[in-house]
């Protein structure tokens, strides 16, 4: 549940509201044998504001203290939402099971060097990216401006767990450059990897339907460029330009519990008979 207003003390008594009225929360758990405790509940207080009182909340008498940082579906969620604990989550997994990739590397018994690329885009790829548009803006340089901007810090941290695993797939030298390392191995620079992950994102984000919920937020973000507290949705819409109105919208196709099907499948036991049912089914043609 989620409710928004100028103070917390506001927030948590709309909280309470709805969690204790006749058709709320714990009405709603009654009426659907769904039992949850109120002692495994928690509440957050999401501001940027450093002077902010981040207050219990009361429910049924119970006390429930407002947390700094709760993880919901593998994404770490902080007061600020700055993303920070999200970030060193997804770079120390990526990093403790590139340490233990290095296992599989020694060139007496290790194996080959196509396998373990394979095993490393596979495996510590996905580790790092995990919800990369959410905690990650893409790197990129502006006009006027010699430093670069986005997560330059988080980049540079993801280059150096990508940089091991080249060094146990192609077993160079440490002195190797990692331009070299990257040829040799076939693999993208990790910012133009994080770029290709956060387009398609965007990709997907602007060809939902008008009636996806997060097709209208990301429409919003995508025409105004906010200046002060811009989310990383802001910072994903206009980095690459995309126009939700020229994206081709693939509609989800429903059918009824009724539907019956126009033409019947049938599969051939053998390719023999398979070749004689194509000629017959030309011959009809």
């Amino acid at each position: 549940m989620v409710t928004v207003a100028k103070t917390f003390s506001q927030t948590h008594t709309m909280l309470k509201d709805m969690m204790e009225r006749g058709d709320g929360g714990f009405a709603w758990k009654t009426s659907h044998n769904s039992k949850f405790e109120t002692t495994k509940s928690l509440v957050m207080d999401f501001s940027r504001s450093r002077m902010a009182d981040h207050l219990p909340l009361m429910l049924q008498g119970m006390v429930i203290s407002s947390q700094k940082a709760h993880k919901f579906l593998g994404v770490l969620l902080d007061q600020e939402l700055r993303w920070g604990q999200q970030a060193s989550l997804n770079i120390g997994r990526a990093m403790k099971w590139t340490l233990a990739f290095h296992r599989l590397a020694r060139p007496s018994v290790g194996i080959r060097p196509g396998l373990m690329r394979q095993l490393y885009t596979a495996v510590a790829v996905p580790k790092m990216e995990y919800a990369v548009d959410v905690w990650y803006t893409p790197v990129y340089s502006m006009a006027g401006r010699k430093k670069l901007c986005g997560s330059v810090g988080y980049m540079h941290k993801m280059a150096m767990v990508q940089r091991l695993a080249l060094m146990a797939i192609t077993g160079a030298l440490h002195t190797t450059v990692t331009d070299v390392l990257d040829a040799h191995a076939n693999l993208l620079p990790i910012d133009l990897l994080l770029h290709k992950i956060c387009h398609r994102e965007e990709i997907w984000m602007a060809s939902l339907l008008d009636t996806h919920l997060i097709s209208a937020l990301f429409r919003v973000r995508e025409r105004w460029r906010v200046k002060s507290h811009r989310s990383p949705l802001h910072e994903l819409a206009y980095a690459y330009e995309l126009e939700p109105d020229q994206m081709e919208k693939i509609c989800l196709v429903r059918f009824a519990p009724c539907y019956v099907k126009r033409m019947t499948t049938r599969v051939a036991e053998s390719t023999e008979e398979a070749a004689e049912q194509d000629l017959h089914s030309n011959a009809e043609v």
